[in-house]
């Protein structure tokens, strides 16, 4: 099943967390951050994850 990133980045925008999402869509949290990614990155944004933050403790 594929996610439209569109529709992921509206029911996140609405409040549904990543978590939420990926039980909803029964996907990997993975999927649901690269459909966010993907959905922002079509309207310019840049979407990469920050190395850096990912490394706090």
């Amino acid at each position: 099943m594929e996610l439209d990133p569109l529709l992921v980045l509206l029911d996140f925008l609405v409040g549904d967390s990543v978590e939420t999402l990926a039980r909803k869509n029964r996907m990997p949290s993975e999927h649901v951050e690269q459909a966010l990614r993907a959905a922002l990155s079509s309207y310019g944004f840049d979407a990469e994850r920050d190395v850096q933050l990912d490394a706090r403790p």
